[in-house]
């Protein structure tokens, strides 16, 4: 229903064309008629919008009856709206995808006492116009009709939405996490008041700590209905005493005489993460009552959840006799249950408390999830009830994949299944698990029926708005390619990349995993040039490099294809030769400079300043130029290793650039992250190939341990080559003792010559038996011996922008723990082909669960990093 009174002739064309795509991309057939002023309190379910903010995908799926009463032309719509829209050609000028970030979740029932203020409450939030809030009048017999209908009048991002059933608090709440858009979720009780800043400040504890799922903050406490927050400075405080925590499962339980009890840290107006529902499910009035919410909150702590606490008080909670909670006199003995289920779960190891209802009944939810569009949430119970060992019926299995192939084009189902189950890890890892199934369902896509095409799409625009907008948008690209549509795939690239190039790079291998060459990327969006003209061989050519390494294999394996066409190739370390090499005739003759350490070693000044030493090899430089050299350069740092002088470096690296005629650089990464650079005009990609991928294939995993003396049981963790300081091992090192003694086969590695002297010292001073270092040089043999005994790779460094080691582990087949710093994040893949860290709490927690990975698991992921290598390539000097 439309009331078009508040629109003038260009508002109302608006509204029809958004009215007809939104129902359109739905599949759902509609009879849209007129209404004027207010929807009738008749007792019908309807929903109330007056702004397209509210008119989401999920409002049209889900509520049978919608009043539009808008007060201007749509401008920000659902993303996926948004999407069909630029498909169509339909777009009218003024749109804009957008969703919120947060939305406030409020069961209306006999509210007529407390809505007028709680109203008002909510309104002077911070941010509240772009707050969505669904107002949720629950077979009320109150008269609140007329106020929510002026409220939603009033602010864009409010629904009013009427049931003609109650379904109780909880199933009200429900609803709420299946009809949100945003990333985050609080339920707003009608007799509560927050401060102005709480959601602000709980938004900012989540958006700035990703390893929390549920922020909450201390609490006034009156029993004085309808206080205003204003009133309320005298009241005294619940949870304001400990400070600032953050809290796992067991910080939920207080110890008591008689024994534990409950301790709700959430409480009443926590803030979380709209994908947690993906991972815990729903909170399940029927089996926990009025403790449903602390049981919701205790299945995600044993999933691993993190809870913060904010020990200002932010909050004001009315303790009234007659609230829901109260009102339930078996609430006593439902918390009894609840932790009893809890130290059954803990005592067993069960990332969940039992569920109390049949395999059968969770994947009915799952699947009413799905037509709902809350795809995520779907998609994630329905892996979790596909891994029930009571699933395991053939009534189970065969509605399980009839699901799957019907909603996501997927045959094979129970091999995603039996994968997820096994690699399904703690806290946020499981958005990993979740997301990567997403991939997962995508790159396996054969043929699309228009159900499967519609739910991948909102899978993908559900993973924009919950867990990673880059992740999501990328999905949709891939999709767009595997459907085909290769225009769109192009368009949403280059919207992603405009939007950001570094993150378009740290994000678009989580969903291509290599399928496509980095080159062609490039290309695709206008990045960084993927070859240059210049550089495509012109035999006959005479190219000189500095500094040359003995044993480099990298210099070898670039300069390969070079040499094979008949190429002169030279390197020397004396920078003299270098300068003084004459150019030869009808030839092309290049100077191709790598690492420029040396002039900055205070070894190598030979009574020369550093500037000085500097200005004299630019110098020299430009007369190789004047004599018809080109000047090639690759930056392999962003600054050296260990650089004498920070300023005196940077300037000599603008000076060399401005020289040089082209400047090389491994990954367009790697332009986001020079800080340095004058521009990127002279930039070119020359990609970091693989090492000997046929040489670590002929040493099995049997034949490497048999020669360490590695247990085939063993799971090997291995940090291989030489250790500088800059390698950042020392940072590390402090977690593994622990872990070595907590996980009896974990045997951790460490090969290579140690010149940091503070981890020589650690290692000294923490020797442990499953601690087995090799301190020396490693040959290539070695290398290949150490790397493939490995289960997993180990990354320390605190700083680098791009790294050898990491392309001889992907070479090797085995899968790497890495940091996320450099260009290291465009190469791995979480839970594809290996993981990456920020912090060693977060390697940590890593290794205790790929520790606990079947070995099949590490060999998907190991197969997956020697295909990362297998799609690199050494194309700068091919033909």
């Amino acid at each position: 229903m439309l009331d078009t009174n508040g629109l003038d002739a260009d508002g109302v064309a608006q509204w029809s064309l958004l009215i007809e795509l939104a129902t359109r991309v739905c599949a759902i057939d509609v009879s849209v008629g007129s209404f004027a002023g207010n929807p009738p309190d008749d007792g019908s379910d309807f929903a109330f919008v007056t702004d397209s903010t509210a008119f989401t995908r999920k409002i049209l799926l889900n509520v049978p009856l919608i009043y539009v009463a808008p007060g201007m032309a749509p401008r920000r719509i659902d993303p996926w709206f948004y999407r069909k829209a630029q498909e169509s050609g339909t777009q009218a000028g003024s749109w804009q995808a957008g969703f919120a970030s947060v939305t406030l979740i409020s069961s209306i029932f006999r509210g007529d006492e407390y809505l007028p203020g709680f109203l008002e409450n909510c309104a002077g939030l911070q941010g509240y116009t772009n707050i969505a809030h669904l107002l949720v009048r629950a077979a009320s017999p109150g008269q609140e009709h007329a106020r929510l209908i002026e409220h939603a009048r009033r602010w864009p991002a409010a629904v009013y939405l009427n049931l003609a059933q109650d379904p109780g608090l909880y199933e009200v709440w429900n609803l709420g996490t299946r009809l949100a858009t945003s990333r985050y979720l609080s339920n707003a009780n009608i007799d509560d008041r927050r401060a102005p800043t709480h959601v602000a400040h709980l938004q900012t504890i989540l958006d700035n700590m990703p390893e929390v799922d549920t922020a909450s903050t201390a609490l006034r406490i009156s029993s004085t209905r309808n206080l205003s927050w204003e009133n309320s400075n005298d009241c005294p405080t619940l949870y304001a005493d400990g400070g600032d925590q953050k809290i796992a499962v067991d910080g939920l339980f207080r110890r008591s005489p008689q024994g534990w009890r409950s301790r709700n840290l959430p409480h009443c107006m926590p803030l979380w993460r709209r994908s947690l529902h993906a991972r815990v499910g729903h909170f399940d009035e029927t089996c926990y009552g009025g403790s449903a919410d602390w049981a919701f909150w205790v299945n995600a702590g044993l999933r691993g959840s993190a809870f913060h606490l904010r020990a200002e008080a932010l909050g004001l909670y009315l303790r009234d006799a007659h609230s829901y909670w109260h009102r339930d006199g078996s609430n006593t003995q439902i918390d009894e249950r609840i932790i009893e289920h809890y130290q059954a779960a803990a005592e067993a190891g069960s990332q969940r408390m039992t569920s109390q209802h049949s395999a059968s009944r969770e994947l009915g939810d799952a699947i009413d999830l799905l037509r709902a569009a809350a795809v995520i949430d779907g998609l994630g119970r329905l892996l979790d009830a596909a891994a029930r060992e009571d699933c395991a019926g053939q009534g189970e299995r065969a509605l399980v994949n009839k699901a799957a192939e019907q909603y996501f084009g997927c045959a094979n189902f129970a091999d995603l299944t039996a994968r997820y189950r096994a690699v399904r890890g703690p806290g946020r890892q499981a958005d990993t698990d979740v997301f990567n199934v997403c991939v997962d369902l995508v790159h396996g896509l054969d043929a699309a029926t228009p159900t499967c095409r519609r739910m991948l799409e909102l899978a993908a625009i559900d993973l924009a708005e919950c867990i990673d907008q880059f992740s999501g948008s990328c999905l949709l690209a891939l999709l767009a390619r595997k459907l085909g549509n290769m225009e769109s795939e192009r368009s949403l690239l280059r919207q992603l990349h405009a939007s950001g190039s570094g993150q378009f790079w740290k994000t678009v291998q989580r969903v291509y995993r290599f399928s496509v060459p980095l080159a062609d990327l490039c290309e695709t969006v206008a990045s960084v040039l993927p070859h240059s003209p210049s550089t495509q061989v012109r035999a006959p050519i005479h190219l000189g490099f500095y500094p040359s390494v003995s044993g480099n294999a990298y210099l070898d394996l670039l300069y390969g294809p070079l040499r094979r066409s008949q190429g002169t190739v030279w390197g020397t370390t004396d920078e003299t030769v270098f300068l003084d090499a004459a150019p030869r005739p009808k030839h092309e003759n290049i100077l191709h400079v790598h690492w420029i350490n040396r002039m900055l070693w205070p070894m190598e000044l030979k009574g020369k300043s550093i500037q000085q030493r500097c200005d004299a090899f630019l110098a020299g430089l430009e007369k190789q130029k004047q004599r018809g050299f080109r000047i090639f350069w690759t930056i392999h740092n962003r600054l050296s290793h260990e650089t004498a002088s920070v300023d005196a470096e940077v300037a000599f690296r603008r000076a060399l650039y401005d020289l040089a005629d082209r400047v090389f650089i491994h990954h367009p990464l790697a332009a986001d992250l020079l800080d340095w650079l004058p521009d990127r005009s002279k930039l070119c990609l020359c990609e970091h190939g693989p090492y000997d991928m046929a040489a670590a294939g002929a040493v099995s995993r049997a034949a490497a341990r048999g020669k360490l003396g590695l247990a085939p049981d063993d799971f090997v963790l291995a940090h291989i080559g030489q250790i500088r300081d800059y390698k950042g091992l020392d940072a590390v090192l402090p977690i593994l003792p622990a872990l070595l003694d907590a996980i009896p086969h974990l045997k951790i590695l460490i090969a290579g010559r140690i010149q940091s002297h503070a981890v020589k010292v650690f290692l000294k001073e923490n020797a442990h038996r499953n601690l087995i270092v090799h301190d020396g040089h490693l040959n290539n043999a070695d290398l290949l011996y150490h790397m493939r005994a490995a289960d997993v790779g180990l990354l320390s460094y605190g700083a680098v922008l791009t790294s050898g080691s990491l392309f001889h582990w992907l070479s090797a087949g085995r899968p790497v723990l890495a940091p996320m710093v450099g260009t290291l994040p465009a190469y791995v893949v979480d839970g594809w082909n290996g993981y990456g860290y920020r912090d060693s709490n977060a390697l940590r927690r890593l290794l205790e669960h790929c520790a606990r990975l079947p070995g099949s698991e590490i060999e998907r992921m190991g197969a997956n990093a020697l295909a990362t290598a297998q799609g690199l390539d050494w194309s700068m000097w091919k033909q």
